[in-house]
């Protein structure tokens, strides 16, 4: 309510917000770096694999990030924001068992559908080293379109 009320416009708060959450989740987990910038001098370790795993991990925290920035947009409570935030980003982790026929979503139409938001999935090829156009260009839409309807949700709180 007080970004709002300052002669800033949404767009440029909701990006400043965006760019330092992601930012400094990334820089959090990106710590173990120092041990292993460590190790490397013992042995060997495999930068282009490192580097494809921060990449997606970059990736996937921003798209992550956008989520819960328009979660907490909906509500003024950090809470209630939390509760949903949470329960939602596990579903996204473990929408891979839908393509697998696990429960409820073993029948094929909703399996799909579901499988098209398996984070867990579209991480795997990252964390093996290699960085695929089509999971990257997936984490990135999804993290435009959660900012995008983050902006929207401020615009419209404007309005009241």
């Amino acid at each position: 309510e007080f970004l709002l009320s300052q002669p800033v416009n949404p767009r440029a708060i909701v990006w400043g917000k965006y760019i330092s959450a992601t930012l400094a989740l990334f820089l959090i987990q990106s710590l173990p770096l120092m041990g292993l910038a460590w190790l490397s001098r013992i042995g060997g370790v495999d930068l282009g694999h490192l580097g494809a795993g921060l990449f997606g991990l970059l990736l996937l925290s921003g798209a992550l990030v956008a989520l819960g920035l328009f979660l907490s947009s909906l509500t003024d409570s950090p809470l209630t924001a939390l509760l949903v935030t949470w329960p939602l980003f596990i579903l996204l982790w473990t929408a891979g068992f839908a393509q697998a026929g696990v429960g409820a979503f073993s029948e094929e139409g909703w399996a799909r559908i579901v499988g098209l938001f398996d984070l867990q999935g579209r991480m795997s090829g990252f964390t093996q080293g290699v960085i695929n156009f089509e999971d990257m260009v997936f984490l990135i839409a999804f993290a435009l379109f959660w900012v995008f309807m983050t902006r929207r949700s401020l615009e419209a709180q404007g309005w009241k």
